[in-house]
C-alpha cells in the first residue's frame, strides 16, 4: 500500500492507495501525532509533495518513517517531467506543488490548458498544445488575502464578517472580505480572455480548476465558460513525477 501527502500552507492532505481502493483526507500537522495512532496499515512507500520549510520536512519524514518503517520520497521539480517541459532557468525554485498539478493536468487532458489552483495561494498556470509550460500567475488566495489584512489591523475578528460581501461591508472584517470576493470574481471572469490568448498560441485550450476554494471560485465563472474540477491533482502528479525518478 502507498501513503501520499500533499503538505500545503494551511492544511496536510493524505491518501491512502492500493490496487483496490483509495481513501483520504486532511488534517492540520499538529493534528499528526492523533491521526498517526490510529495507523496500523502495512505501507510499502510513502511520497510527499510539499512546500514546508527543510526543517518541517526533515521532521514530518523522520516521524513517518519511525511510525511506519519506510523512508518517504519527497517529489521535486525537474525541467521536464510526463510530457511537460518547464520554463524555469531553475526549475527547482517552482514550488512542486505547482509542477505537480501541471503533470497531472496534462496526463488527463493532453492539449493547452489554464489550470488554476485556487488555495492558499491562487495559481495560474498555462501549458501549450505541445506540453510546453508557458508561464504563470500567482496571488494571494482567498482565505490568505483575509487573513494577512485583519491579521494587521487591530482588534478585527475573522470570523465576524458580516454582510454581503459583493455589495461592500458594513465593518472591517466584511469589508476585507468584499475585497477577497471581488479579487475571486475579477480572476474568474478574466479566464475567457485567458483562454482565448492560448487558444491564438496553439488551438484548441481547456480549462481545469482544483484546490480547496475552486468551488467558490466556480460562481463567478462566465455562463457557459466548460471547465473541469479535479481535486487531486497535486497527488495525482506525485505518480508522474515517480515515473521520471521522484
Amino acid at each position: 500500500m502507498r501513503l501520499e501527502f500533499d503538505l500545503g500552507n494551511s492544511f496536510l492532505k493524505w491518501r491512502l492507495v492500493n490496487p483496490l481502493r483509495v481513501s483520504g483526507g486532511q488534517l492540520l500537522l499538529a493534528e499528526l501525532e492523533a491521526w498517526l495512532a490510529e495507523q496500523h496499515q502495512a505501507i510499502d512507500e510513502i511520497w510527499i509533495s510539499s512546500v514546508a520549510s527543510d526543517s518541517v520536512n526533515h521532521q514530518l519524514a523522520n516521524r513517518l518513517a519511525l511510525h511506519f518503517g519506510v523512508a518517504p520520497e519527497f517529489a521535486r521539480v525537474t525541467k521536464q517531467a510526463a510530457g511537460v517541459v518547464n520554463a524555469y532557468a531553475h526549475p527547482e525554485r517552482m514550488g512542486v506543488d505547482r509542477w505537480l498539478v501541471m503533470l497531472a493536468a496534462w496526463e488527463k487532458l493532453q492539449c493547452a490548458f489554464i489550470v488554476v489552483d485556487a488555495g492558499s495561494a491562487i495559481n495560474i498556470e498555462r501549458v501549450s498544445t505541445d506540453g510546453h509550460y508557458l508561464g504563470g500567475t500567482i496571488l494571494a488566495g482567498y482565505q490568505m488575502q483575509q487573513r494577512t489584512l485583519l491579521g494587521q489591523t487591530a482588534r478585527v475578528r475573522f470570523d465576524l464578517a458580516a454582510g454581503d460581501a459583493l455589495q461592500g461591508g458594513v465593518d472591517t472584517a466584511s469589508c476585507v472580505a468584499s475585497g477577497a470576493e471581488l479579487v475571486l470574481r475579477g480572476v474568474a471572469q478574466q479566464l475567457p480572455d485567458l483562454l482565448a490568448e492560448l487558444a491564438d498560441v496553439g488551438g484548441r485550450s481547456k480549462l481545469v480548476l482544483t484546490g480547496g476554494d475552486a468551488q467558490h471560485l466556480v460562481k463567478y465563472l462566465p455562463e457557459g465558460l466548460e471547465y473541469q474540477l479535479l481535486p487531486e491533482l497535486v497527488m495525482d502528479g506525485l505518480v508522474l513525477a515517480k515515473r521520471e525518478n521522484i
